[in-house]
């Protein structure tokens, strides 16, 4: 009896041992804690739990590097094929957004770069939609037809589809429930909540400072920095651009040498200095800002040309000359017929090339119309030679969008092709990106070397704004990503 009552304190005081030894270790490990015992500082959190891993991760040092590239995809089998990765492999590749910014990154609107930017995934307050559309919209798109007089004519091209729940404006997030719209920063904050759609609409247009401006119950507000707060903005306070829509900070920036400005005694426009001393007589029907190589586009007898700051014509059209069969025709440069997106590449010179409408109208006849057609100029005036057969659909960031018989391609400016046309969707390059994929199938993200920076897992991506993207997959709902780089 004594024997086993020996055995069993031995047992007891082994156990008490071993309890004693598992507590310890789970304590290191920080699954519990005593009230009255201070964790020295950087003592380890419990294995698994959300803090260890936060408090493990390492953010990467080097560029990114990526795995894909559809330079050398000639054939819509092979781009097909790229749409074959898993969703959640693919997208659980973008890293989280939170310690990033926490490291002194921040979202950048500047063209992306390898070397410097990454795409992060935001993780807002609130949870964003599961659906595509909560219900459907009335869309007006420009499109080209062929002008009973030659050449062409863009006519509205009306038609319902599905109004997407979220959508981009200058970095901002327009989220719409089927009835009420709210306001979101980029990374998801709520800034004006539910209110009627038709208040509170995007004007396409920003403020001289770069503010997006809103259309308001009829007039033009702007946002109070980081705030939902409207304020009224003056007519002379927004920006004066040729085309009107979702464009970056920097488009139609004056060179600030010398500014357009307005005479109303001759309904003309010149250009004057900061010091309101006139440098241009005004002479032009419209005139438009200087870019970075000192040409500015005018209109001059309804004629587009384009002038250097002393007001000297540098680039222009021939004038008078024979067309076919010797045929007297006008041949000049003019303004496009729409001012929106669609006629991107328009009135400001893009890393050495500015795309122009040439019009060649019938001397005889001048309803009739020769020739039409869009092409983009050197600094010199002359032509680049473009592939045969082509539309120049839009032209961006030094990259030409093209399509020919219902597919698409991207163009760099040296003649070599980022993306061969064989793919059945793609909107103009913006920030560095460009969406690009099929119709009916799935979208991702290429740069302007041809390297895929979102996979083609989506089923709807936007274009970049102000260094925010959206992207829709329908298994998964709507993401926020940003564009950002270290300060």
């Amino acid at each position: 009896m004594k024997k086993a009552i020996r055995i069993g304190g031995r047992m007891a005081a082994v156990l008490l041992l071993v309890i004693s030894s598992l507590l310890l270790v789970l304590y290191q490990q920080g699954y519990y804690d005593f009230s009255f015992i201070k964790r020295p500082p950087g003592a380890m959190v419990g294995e698994g739990t959300a803090e260890q891993e936060r408090e493990s991760e390492v953010l990467p040092t080097e560029p990114l590097t990526p795995e894909e590239n559809i330079r050398d995809v000639f054939e819509q089998s092979g781009a097909l094929s790229e749409q074959k990765g898993d969703y959640e492999s693919k997208n659980g590749k973008i890293p989280a957004a939170e310690r990033f910014f926490a490291a002194g990154w921040s979202v950048d609107s500047g063209d992306f770069d390898l070397q410097k930017h990454r795409l992060l995934r935001v993780t807002p307050a609130d949870a964003l939609p599961t659906v595509f559309s909560y219900g459907k919209m009335t869309v007006k798109e420009p499109m080209r037809v062929e002008s009973p007089d030659g050449g062409y004519e863009t006519v509205l091209k009306v038609y319902e589809t599905d109004r997407p729940a979220l959508s981009l404006y200058m970095g901002h997030i327009f989220a719409d429930d089927g009835g009420k719209t709210s306001l979101l920063s980029g990374d998801g904050e709520m800034l004006i909540a539910k209110i009627d759609r038709e208040q509170l609409q995007p004007a396409y247009q920003r403020t001289v400072g770069g503010d997006p401006l809103f259309v308001y119950k009829g007039g033009y507000y702007k946002l109070a920095s980081g705030t939902g707060m409207l304020l009224a903005v003056e007519e002379s306070e927004v920006r004066q651009t040729a085309l009107r829509f979702d464009y970056p900070i920097d488009y139609g920036l004056s060179d600030g040498k010398i500014f357009v400005f307005f005479d109303e005694e001759s309904g003309l426009y010149g250009y004057r200095s900061a010091d309101e001393s006139v440098v241009i007589e005004p002479q032009f029907e419209m005139a438009y800002e200087f870019g970075s190589n000192a040409y500015a586009a005018v209109i001059d007898e309804g004629v587009q040309k384009f002038i250097d700051r002393s007001g000297r014509v540098v680039i222009d059209a021939f004038g008078w000359l024979y067309y076919n069969q010797r045929r007297e025709v006008f041949d000049g440069y003019y303004a496009p017929d729409t001012n929106g997106i669609e006629s991107l590449g328009m009135f400001y010179f893009d890393e050495g090339l500015v795309r122009v409408r040439r019009h060649l109208i019938d001397y005889y006849h001048r309803t009739k119309t020769a020739d039409d057609m869009d092409l983009l100029l050197y600094e010199n005036g002359e032509e680049f030679p473009l592939p045969g057969g082509y539309t120049l659909v839009g032209y961006s960031d030094g990259v030409a969008l093209l399509e020919k018989d219902g597919l698409y391609g991207f163009l760099d400016r040296t003649g070599y092709w980022i993306a061969q046309p064989i793919y059945t969707y793609a909107q103009p390059f913006s920030e560095g990106l460009a969406v690009i994929g099929f119709a009916d199938g799935k979208k991702g993200m290429i740069d302007k070397e041809g390297n895929v920076i979102l996979s083609f897992v989506y089923d709807h991506v936007s274009s970049c704004s102000s260094g925010v993207v959206l992207t829709f997959e329908r298994d998964h709902g709507w993401q926020i990503l940003n564009k950002a780089k270290q300060n």
